[in-house]
C-alpha cells in the first residue's frame, strides 16, 4: 500500500519543482535575461519533454504578452496559441448552448402559460351568467374571486 503513495508524492513534488523552476525562468526573462541566460534556458527546456509545456503553463498564468514574445524568441508558441483558441471556442460554445437553453425554457414556459390561459378562458366562457332587470348578484368564480353583476347583465 505504501508503495502507491510514495510515487504519487514524488511525481507531484517533481512537478511542483519544475513549475517553480519555470517561474524562476519567467522572472529572469522578465527582468531582462542575457544571451547566456537564454542559452541556459534552452538547455533546461531540452532536459525534459515536459519543461516547454510547463513553462508555457506558467507563462499563461502570468498572462503577460511581453513574456510570451520573449518566449517566442526561444521556441515557437503555436501550442499556447492553440490552447488559447480552444478556450475561446469552448467559451463560445458554452455561451451559445446557454442561450439556446434559456430560449427553449422561455418558449416552453410561454407555450404552457398560453395553453393554461386558453383552457381557463374556455372553461369560464362555457358558463353564462345573467341578471334580470333590477336584479343584482355576486358570483364566486372557480378561482375564488368574486364578480358583481348589475341589473340586466348578460
Amino acid at each position: 500500500m505504501n508503495n502507491n503513495v510514495i510515487p504519487f508524492t514524488h511525481q507531484r513534488k517533481a512537478r511542483e519543482e519544475k513549475c517553480e523552476r519555470a517561474c524562476i525562468w519567467l522572472t529572469r526573462l522578465d527582468a531582462g535575461a542575457t544571451f547566456e541566460d537564454k542559452q541556459e534556458l534552452g538547455r533546461w527546456l531540452d532536459e525534459d519533454a515536459s519543461h516547454p509545456r510547463i513553462l508555457l503553463e506558467m507563462a499563461a498564468l502570468w498572462d503577460q504578452m511581453s513574456m510570451l514574445s520573449e518566449l517566442s524568441e526561444i521556441f515557437p508558441l503555436d501550442h499556447y496559441a492553440r490552447l488559447q483558441q480552444n478556450r475561446l471556442h469552448r467559451r463560445r460554445r458554452l455561451l451559445i448552448a446557454s442561450a439556446l437553453l434559456v430560449g427553449g425554457v422561455a418558449l416552453g414556459g410561454a407555450a404552457f402559460m398560453h395553453g393554461e390561459l386558453a383552457r381557463y378562458l374556455e372553461r369560464d366562457t362555457k358558463t353564462n351568467y345573467q341578471t334580470a332587470v333590477g336584479e343584482r348578484r355576486t358570483l364566486t368564480l372557480p378561482d375564488g374571486s368574486e364578480v358583481m353583476l348589475n341589473t340586466n347583465t348578460l
